[in-house]
């Protein structure tokens, strides 16, 4: 079994079934899945923003507990500083979500499933996964 990091947006396609959700479903059961607590934050943004029932934010829940879920310590901190820093010095601003997303693959030296390449590419120290039939 492997570990995998699920970025937001792979974790987005699964739960909303979207076309791609059966190749990575495939691609990725049966291993360890991992959420970051910033996903985890994100998903749990959309009830709030979206208005949803008790039964689609019930459906939510029992989607956010089929993964494990990383939350922060001072490890994933350092990492995250390390990442940030890198990232501001050669001049390559990435969202701050992002960079929590990346530092919890790093912290488990697990690939980060993503559609979102051009986010993650200049992290040189992390392995991205990702659906090569999936527009970049």
């Amino acid at each position: 079994m492997k570990t995998f990091v699920v970025d937001t947006d792979v974790a987005s396609v699964i739960f909303r079934q979207l076309p791609q959700a059966a190749l990575y479903e495939k691609a990725l059961v049966g291993n360890d899945l991992v959420l970051s607590f910033m996903t985890v934050a994100e998903l749990e943004e959309w009830p709030l923003r979206n208005n949803w029932g008790w039964a689609r934010r019930k459906q939510l829940a029992q989607y956010i507990a089929t993964y494990r879920v990383v939350y922060v310590n001072r490890e994933l901190c350092r990492i995250f500083a390390r990442a940030r820093a890198a990232l501001l010095a050669a001049g390559r601003p990435v969202e701050t979500r992002d960079i929590w997303v990346a530092a919890t693959a790093l912290l488990l030296r697990a690939p980060l499933a993503t559609n979102n390449v051009r986010h993650f590419q200049h992290l040189q120290e992390l392995r991205l996964f990702h659906l090569p039939s999936h527009p970049q």
